[in-house]
């Protein structure tokens, strides 16, 4: 038993170096794509799939493809963290294959009737604002990432949500999924929040510059 334990961990060792050592020589050769990185890129490119699958009607490849885009958010960063392979272009990659997926979706979801629009209009005018601050202060500083806060995660994770249990329930069961109008309502709340809490982080920066 103790060899067969020994086996598991000498395994688990070589691959841990492997990827250490991957994200070492992208590193020293001033390389963005790390591993991280390309699953951040893979998950940009799944999200036409999704799209094209929610459109036709293809319900189980939609779901599987979003739920494959959400597991492999959360990988990206915990092989980020683990062999620290953060770079500067996975800084700005991850935060916009978030939004480029949750975007889209939002807006197809609302199109179909499954989503209010009103919601679709929040998130996207919060990550237009977003996107703009970033820029500007790219313009004025050199710098344009600010750290996700707190409050910005847990909004990505209920609007993440919301589209699950729209997908779960909706297409599924062709009925109004249960509880969705309050995850709705719960999404907006921290939608709104986050962009004003955003806001006010911005300010603050640019009169740091100045």
């Amino acid at each position: 038993m103790d060899d067969v334990k020994g086996f598991t961990s000498a395994k688990r060792t070589r691959g841990e170096d492997v990827v250490r050592r991957i994200g070492e020589a992208a590193a020293a050769r001033g390389i963005g794509w790390s591993i991280p990185n390309q699953i951040t890129i893979l998950r940009i490119l799944m999200t036409p799939f999704f799209i094209g699958f929610l459109v036709y009607g293809m319900k189980v490849p939609a779901l599987f493809v979003f739920c494959l885009s959400g597991i492999s958010d959360a990988l990206d960063g915990l092989i980020a963290r683990r062999y620290h392979q953060t770079t500067e272009l996975g800084a700005l990659l991850d935060p916009l294959a978030d939004k480029i997926l949750l975007t889209a979706s939002f807006w197809v979801l609302s199109l179909m009737g499954v989503l209010p629009v009103w919601l679709t209009i929040l998130v996207v005018s919060r990550d237009a604002m977003i996107v703009s601050g970033a820029l500007f202060l790219r313009s004025i500083q050199g710098q344009s990432v600010m750290a996700p806060s707190f409050l910005g995660k847990v909004t990505t994770c209920l609007q993440l949500a919301t589209i699950f249990w729209a997908l779960l329930f909706y297409f599924f069961q062709e009925t109004q999924a249960p509880y969705l109008s309050g995850l709705s309502f719960a999404a907006a709340i921290v939608t709104f929040v986050s962009g004003i809490h955003y806001l006010l982080r911005f300010m603050r920066r640019v009169g740091e510059s100045s």
